[in-house]
């Protein structure tokens, strides 16, 4: 680069001609050519993070670790009083004993009634049982054929009621069944279980504090992958496609590092109007969850062409809230014009994504008393982009 020097007037600054003239030096702005990106505020985040809630209404007995300790999956985090739930189920399985016997006994009728009938049984005397036997005989046929009673029928009833019974005992088993099933289900959700190899991040309960199903008790997470997560405006969305590398800065004046994006989620914030992309960082880099970061998104798509310039970073100055730079314009007069940064190209150069388009010349190093509309006489020097 051959930068152009510049002789202001000896009145710039206060300076007397006796003290001679301020010499400046001035840049061309380069032009660049692919997407410029804009930072938007983050989160870094696990990769996978659940929050482990009640399930049913309990005490903790039992937190196994504090903030910090690892757990492999398939071990107890914590544990809820089981004590209610351990009689429930020695109800339950005395309840099934008691089915299966009903059972059994409802078999054995069942036999004896095709072998013996009851309905001969009945009403037989002891001894030598002639009365019996005399209305087994002759009573029970003329009832029959006079219509007051019809044995068969009171034989398949018989029949019929044993059967029943065998159906009602097997279902008594069931039921057992079904009850102790239920208590192994509510005996697994008093223990909260890593799903995967993680880190307990936060405790929102103690040993001995009471809970009701839905309320949080811990949360726990795999921080041996992280991500930065982002609630990008809409209209940047369009710009970012999964699997696609961008940069985050994870901490002020931290140097940038890359980024993969895992996940842009399809639908945007009624309200915010904006859109969550997570992004997987691919080095490691000291970060913590939940610290803050800055996700460097695309400012449009790639098949429109910007009109993105690049500057020194010491040619930005600071007036009113606002980032500009001293413009030297055609008549040799400065002007002062605002401007939109963008990223950070190391620590020397910045993305100008408004104000500037390229090949303008703007003052490198503006001194605090230089003024808009300072005439400038410029050397036959031209000036060159920054490196």
């Amino acid at each position: 680069m051959s930068p152009m020097r510049i002789i202001l007037a000896g009145t710039l600054l206060g300076l007397t001609a006796a003290a001679g003239a301020a010499e400046l030096e001035t840049v061309k702005v380069a032009p660049r050519g692919d997407r410029a990106t804009v930072p938007i505020g983050a989160t870094v985040a696990p990769h996978k993070a659940v929050t482990l809630t009640a399930q049913l209404p309990g005490r903790v007995v039992e937190i196994a670790g504090e903030e910090g300790d690892r757990f492999e999956e398939g071990e107890t985090i914590v544990s809820l009083d089981k004590d209610k739930l351990l009689a429930e189920q020695r109800a339950a399985r005395a309840q099934l004993e008691d089915a299966r016997a009903t059972l059994a006994n409802a078999g054995v009728q069942y036999r004896r009634e095709l072998a013996s009938p009851s309905d001969l049984a009945q009403g037989t005397p002891g001894g030598m049982g002639l009365p019996g036997m005399f209305d087994q005989m002759f009573t029970q046929p003329m009832q029959g054929m006079m219509g007051m009673q019809n044995p068969q029928m009171n034989r398949w009833s018989n029949v019929h009621g044993r059967q029943t019974a065998i159906a009602q005992a097997r279902s008594a088993i069931q039921t057992a069944h079904s009850k102790l099933e239920e208590v192994a289900a509510k005996l697994r959700d008093a223990e909260s279980i890593a799903p995967f190899d993680g880190v307990l991040l936060r405790k929102w309960v103690e040993q001995g504090d009471p809970v009701q199903p839905g309320e949080p008790m811990v949360e726990f997470a795999d921080t041996s992958r992280l991500q930065v997560r982002a609630d990008v405006p809409a209209e940047l969305v369009t710009g970012i496609d999964e699997g696609q590398r961008l940069h985050a800065r994870l901490r002020r004046g931290g140097p940038l590092v890359r980024v993969e994006v895992s996940r842009v989620f399809p639908s945007a914030d009624p309200n915010r109007h904006t859109v969550p992309v997570e992004a997987d960082l691919l080095e490691e880099t000291g970060a913590s969850p939940g610290q803050y970061a800055e996700l460097w998104v695309p400012e449009q798509r790639r098949d429109v062409a910007g009109p993105y310039a690049v500057v020194q970073k010491s040619a930005v100055v600071r007036r009113h809230g606002l980032d500009m730079v001293f413009l030297v314009n055609a008549d040799g007069v400065s002007e002062l014009r605002a401007v939109r940064l963008g990223e950070a190209l190391g620590p020397e150069r910045v993305v100008v994504l408004s104000g500037l388009t390229g090949g303008e010349t703007v003052v490198a190093e503006p001194p605090p008393g230089l003024t808009a509309g300072t005439p400038i006489d410029s050397a036959s020097d031209d000036a060159g982009a920054p490196p």
